[in-house]
Parts: C-alpha cells; structure tokens; sequence
C-alpha cells in the first residue's frame, strides 16, 4: 500500500491557512462574538491541526484540472434551442441542480430579455431560479391573456364592434 505525503509546498500553505485562522481567532475574541462561535471555531482549529498529512495536502494542495470550474465544462444551449424551449423545458431545467448558473443567466437572457446587470443583481443561484420561474409564470400570464383576447375577437367584430 502506498502511502501519501503531504508535500512542502502544501505543508507550508497549511502553515500559513492556519496562522490566518489563529489570527482571526484572536480577532473574534476581540470583538466578542459570542462565546458559542468561539467554540466551534477553536474546535474547527483543532480539527484542522488533526488532520492527518494526506488530508491537509488535499485542502491546500494543487488543484487538478478535473477539479477547477472551467468556463467551457457544461455545454451551453443554442439561441434556437432556447427559444424553441416550452415553458415546461425551462421550468425543468432552472429546477434540475445540474444545470449550470451560467446557463441559466444564457436563458435567462436570451428567452426573456433579462439584461447582464439584471443577472448580476441575483446573488444566488437559488435566486435565479426564482426569477426564471417566475418569468415562466409571466410568460403564461401573457399567453392566456392573448387567448381570452383572440377568443373575444370575432365576438367583436360580429356584434359591429372594431
């Protein structure tokens, strides 16, 4: 069995997270956050330091390229595709947890207008989904409005109305 090593570089990067932590330790304690918090955060130190070589490696470590987000991982949707999408579609693919931000705010942009700033304003993942499910709503709102009007039009032009 082979046995992993924690390397210098990565040793000295949990050397340094750790002194930043102990620093913010000392700053928590200064500015009286309760003492409940403190606790837990001693207690996340002394997890941390437990830890064995192979695990604070990993915590400090060299990402791999399988592990850093890339830009181009999760295809993104054509503009066709997107507006060929049915209400349905688009309200089951903001709720799937697999499908990226990014190609929630290209949706969102292209299907229903919403503008970059109007993206960035959404902080959270789960507050794009909102919005895309409650431009969906909107989107319904409008298509049964539409109905009702072209429902009562020939009842309009029948009874002499313009």
């Amino acid at each position: 069995m082979t046995e992993i090593h924690e390397s210098p570089d990565a040793a000295d990067r949990f050397r340094r997270l750790m002194a930043i932590l102990e620093a913010n330790q000392k700053y928590l304690q200064a500015a009286r956050v309760e003492d409940d918090i403190l606790v837990a955060y001693k207690e996340l130190l002394r997890y941390l330091r437990s830890r064995p070589p192979a695990t604070k490696a990993e915590i400090v470590g060299p990402r791999r390229a399988s592990q850093v987000y890339s830009k181009t991982a999760a295809p993104q949707f054509s503009e066709d595709q997107i507006r060929a999408m049915t209400a349905t579609e688009v309200s089951a693919l903001a709720s799937n947890p697999e499908i990226t931000r990014r190609q929630l705010e290209q949706i969102a942009r292209i299907r229903f207008g919403v503008t970059t700033g109007g993206l960035s304003n959404l902080r959270t993942r789960d507050a794009l989904v909102q919005k895309l499910l409650t431009l969906v709503g909107h989107e319904a709102t409008h298509e049964s409005i539409s109905r009702a009007v072209d429902a009562a039009s020939p009842l309009k032009q029948e009874s002499g109305g313009t």
